[in-house]
């Protein structure tokens, strides 16, 4: 009697990391339009506050200026990040699918695969979902910055403060803008990379993964920890308790785990 085939086992890659030169390069454009962005208002400032430092009424006239000198710098700048938010998002996301094609063709021909990718349908859709995302995300970057600054100018010029303790005050609301930036930089590229990764599995019929937690975050989520190792269909995602949802590995604002495809065989 003939023995029976054993079966061969499933083949899994390494996981895709995403591209830290991507990241810094779309955190650099974000964080040198937020500092143009205050470095003008600062400017503006300087040049009209003194006359409206000491206490006056909303309406007198060097009141009425600021008022105008707040609300042109308001709409220069929306039109700005407006204008950049196309250039940026569209270079963003081209720059992550090619990064994640050239690391996804590796891992296969480290598995012994040869694969040529073409532009297809749902790659298109990847790259379009990706880049209007971060359109809307850079158009945010300055709507709060705008509202902090001018709520920081009305109370210093009703109390009569000095421009240097106002300065102070615009360069704190500067840094949180500053370091929300660099935040949509870096939970962008994780999601853009799960989102072009999955993406590429479709296509080529992957239909598992196994997740794998980064071990790099100061407070890990328990949940994601806990995922570490285990396989999940990558059409769904994992179920987290913690938020009540499927998740995909770096969908989670600052979620770095990432996952290894699994090549099934055919038995």
């Amino acid at each position: 009697m003939r023995k029976a085939a054993l079966a061969a086992p499933d083949i899994v890659l390494r996981p895709i990391h995403a591209n830290a030169g991507v990241e810094a390069a779309y955190r650099k454009c974000l964080q040198a339009l937020s500092r143009a962005m205050a470095a003008d208002i600062l400017n503006r400032m300087k040049r009209h506050y003194p006359r409206a430092s000491k206490r006056m009424a909303l309406d007198d006239d060097p009141v009425v200026v600021l008022r105008v000198v707040l609300r042109r710098w308001g709409r220069i700048w929306t039109k700005r990040f407006d204008k950049m938010s196309a250039e940026i998002a569209e270079m963003f996301a081209k720059r992550s699918q090619a990064d994640l094609d050239a690391a996804f063709r590796k891992r296969l021909r480290e598995a012994g695969f040869t694969v040529r990718f073409q532009p297809t349908e749902r790659m298109i859709s990847a790259y379009r979902a990706t880049a209007a995302e971060n359109v809307g995300l850079i158009k945010s970057i300055p709507q709060q910055f705008l509202k902090d600054v001018e709520s920081a100018v009305w109370r210093s010029a009703m109390k009569g403060g000095a421009m240097s303790e106002l300065s102070k005050e615009i360069r704190a609301k500067y840094g949180v803008t500053y370091r929300r930036a660099a935040f949509i930089a870096s939970d962008q590229s994780a999601k853009a990379r799960t989102t072009f990764d999955n993406a590429r599995r479709t296509e080529l019929g992957i239909r598992t993964a196994k997740w794998r937690h980064s071990h790099a975050g100061k407070k890990p989520r328990p949940t994601h920890v806990a995922m570490d190792g285990q396989k999940y269909e990558i059409a769904k995602g994992m179920w987290d308790p913690a938020v009540g949802k499927f998740v995909q590995p770096g969908e989670l604002p600052r979620c770095r785990c990432t996952s290894k495809s699994i090549i099934t065989s055919h038995r």
